[in-house]
C-alpha cells in the first residue's frame, strides 16, 4: 500500500529532491486505513496526481493541486478553456478531469505535462502549483443541494468523532470478514 514506481518511470524519480513523497489511493480496507489515508494527504501542502480520486479529495480538502498528464512534449505548465459546447477533450488530457473542473463551475483547467520517460524538475513543479491551481472550489452545501439522492450525512455521535459511528467503524468488521 505504498508508492513504489516502476524504475522505467523516470518522471517518479525524487533524484534527492526534499520535500516530495510519492503516494498511492490505494489503502487496506478498514477505517483505520482510510483515515490514515486521509490524514496522510491532509499533511501535504501541495498535490499533484495522476489519480482523479487524488484531485478530488485535494480540492475537497482545499489543498492547491494539479493534474500530472504523461502527453508528450516539454514538461511544463499547460492551460486550456473548458469549453461546455465541445465534447470536453483536451489533447493530453484523462477526459475525467476535465469533467471534474467544468462541474466546479471553472471555465479553464490547468495541468502539469511530464512524459513518463523524462525527470522531474520538482522545484517547477511546485512553482506550477502554487501559479496554477484553482484554490477551494468545493462547497458543501452547492453539492448537497444537487445531490440527486438526497443528503443524510453520518453526525458523530456525542463525544465522538465520525471515525467511531457504528457504520464507520463497521467497515472493520466487513475488512475482517473478506
Amino acid at each position: 500500500f505504498e508508492a513504489h514506481p516502476n524504475a522505467g518511470l523516470a518522471r517518479y524519480q525524487l533524484n534527492g529532491a526534499t520535500g516530495i513523497r510519492l503516494i498511492t489511493m490505494v489503502a487496506p480496507p478498514g477505517s483505520a486505513a482510510i483515515r490514515a489515508k486521509i490524514d496522510e494527504l491532509l499533511d501535504c501542502e501541495r498535490i499533484v496526481s495522476t489519480s482523479l480520486h487524488g484531485i478530488a479529495l485535494a480540492l475537497a480538502y482545499g489543498i492547491p493541486c494539479l493534474y500530472l498528464s504523461a502527453a508528450r512534449g516539454k514538461p511544463c505548465l499547460m492551460s486550456a478553456k473548458l469549453d461546455p459546447s465541445s465534447d470536453g477533450s483536451i489533447r493530453g488530457v484523462n477526459a475525467r478531469f476535465p469533467d471534474l473542473y467544468a462541474g466546479l463551475g471553472q471555465s479553464r483547467m490547468a495541468w502539469w505535462r511530464q512524459p513518463k520517460n523524462r525527470e522531474t524538475d520538482w522545484s517547477a513543479l511546485m512553482a506550477a502549483v502554487d501559479a496554477a491551481a484553482i484554490g477551494h472550489p468545493l462547497v458543501p452545501e452547492d453539492l448537497a443541494e444537487v445531490c440527486p439522492a438526497g443528503l443524510a450525512p453520518l453526525a458523530a455521535l456525542t463525544g465522538e468523532t465520525v471515525w467511531e459511528h457504528p457504520l464507520v467503524a463497521g467497515l472493520d468488521q466487513c475488512a475482517a470478514a473478506a
